[in-house]
């Protein structure tokens, strides 16, 4: 699974656009590694370098959440717990090397990627606009 970058995943605003472009090439990354049949405690670092990567950039955003008073912060925060628990989840059924883990991995973090960015994030691009966050 490789996701491409799209001009619709754009948000217009640069500091996040990168992030988010970041991202991706983790995500990517990982799926290379996932695809070509990692060992479990490979595919556990693998997941923990992407999961301390996205911690930061849920920071930043939830950073600017609290400055510009987002009125669906709560609601945000909350699906950045819902990934950040399901990264948990499959760094715990790594250990167990479960065969359909890393398609399941692959799967979820396009799904997620994808909502998230075109539907969750882009919510929240006017009011910081209005705040000049760039």
């Amino acid at each position: 699974m490789i996701i491409p970058w799209k001009e619709e995943y754009n948000l217009g605003i640069a500091s996040i656009d990168e992030q988010h472009k970041k991202l991706i090439g983790i995500i990517n990354t990982l799926g290379k590694d996932l695809s070509s049949g990692l060992e479990a405690s490979d595919i556990n670092s693998a997941i923990v370098r992407m999961e301390v990567y996205v911690k930061e950039h849920f920071l930043y955003e939830e950073r600017y959440f609290g400055l510009t008073n987002y009125a669906e912060a709560t609601e945000h925060i909350a699906e950045h717990r819902i990934f950040l628990d399901k990264t948990e989840e499959f760094r715990e059924r790594a250990k167990s090397k479960d065969s359909t883990l890393s398609i399941e991995i692959l799967g979820y973090l396009e799904e997620w990627f994808i909502h998230h960015v075109l539907v969750v994030d882009r919510r929240y691009v006017e009011y910081f606009k209005e705040y000049g966050i760039q």
